[in-house]
């Protein structure tokens, strides 16, 4: 991806693709981010918090995102452990329903109390 060796998930709701998920090593985020800023321009934030993994050592990670309308494509520089960065790409009409059902599952488990 961009270039870089990476690793890349799809996941399905039913027969529709709903996200991409695509993490290769954080050497790697600065090309990833030059790629998708000429592809799609500045992105729509931009985010930075801190992150401490096991021994405690903390980095700062940087999370940006762009939006069309269709999909957001969110980029971490630590995605869930501090020697993976990740892309990952939503379709919104996938988390809208998403959503929707969770809630939905959400609801019926207070109506079972």
């Amino acid at each position: 991806y961009a270039g870089v060796r990476a690793d890349i998930a799809l996941m399905f709701y039913g027969d529709k693709l709903g996200m991409i998920r695509i993490t290769f090593d954080p050497d790697d985020f600065y090309t990833v981010i030059d790629s998708l800023h000429k592809k799609f321009g500045e992105p729509a934030t931009r985010k930075s918090k801190t992150v401490t993994n096991r021994m405690g050592a903390v980095f700062e990670n940087q999370i940006l995102e762009w939006m069309n309308g269709s999909a957001t494509i969110r980029a971490k520089k630590y995605a869930s452990r501090v020697d993976k960065s990740s892309v990952e790409v939503f379709i919104d009409s996938y988390v809208t329903e998403f959503n929707k059902r969770d809630n939905a599952k959400t609801d019926r488990g207070s109506m079972d109390m």
